[in-house]
């Protein structure tokens, strides 16, 4: 792998692309898929960690919130809150339109 990786310009394209061969391209996916292993685990541990339990952490955070707030960061991370907000209230409208919830 002492190869350099070349970088080639398309005309719809004004940044490099870069040009790997196939032992390069499998070492860089087989480094992506470990740090991604390794970032799952870690993930894990953190909500091992902070999650309530009667014996070993009293004092945590309950798993419903726990729960509550990964999916809240997750949402901050994606920054799309807005988007699935305008979704989920299309969903609840045409609901309540269709069983008469509101009547």
């Amino acid at each position: 792998m002492t190869e350099e990786a070349s970088f080639a310009y398309t005309e719809q394209e004004e940044a490099p692309r870069v040009n790997l061969t196939e032992a390069q391209f499998f070492a860089a996916r087989v480094k992506q898929e470990m740090e991604k292993m390794t970032q799952a685990e870690d993930m894990k541990q953190l909500v091992e960690d902070v999650s309530f339990h009667k014996k070993h952490n009293p004092g945590g955070i309950p798993k419903e919130d726990v729960k509550l707030i990964m999916a809240a960061a997750k949402l901050e991370a994606q920054r799309d809150f807005e988007e699935k907000q305008e979704k989920a209230n299309a969903v609840f409208s045409k609901y309540r339109e269709l069983t008469s919830y509101d009547d």
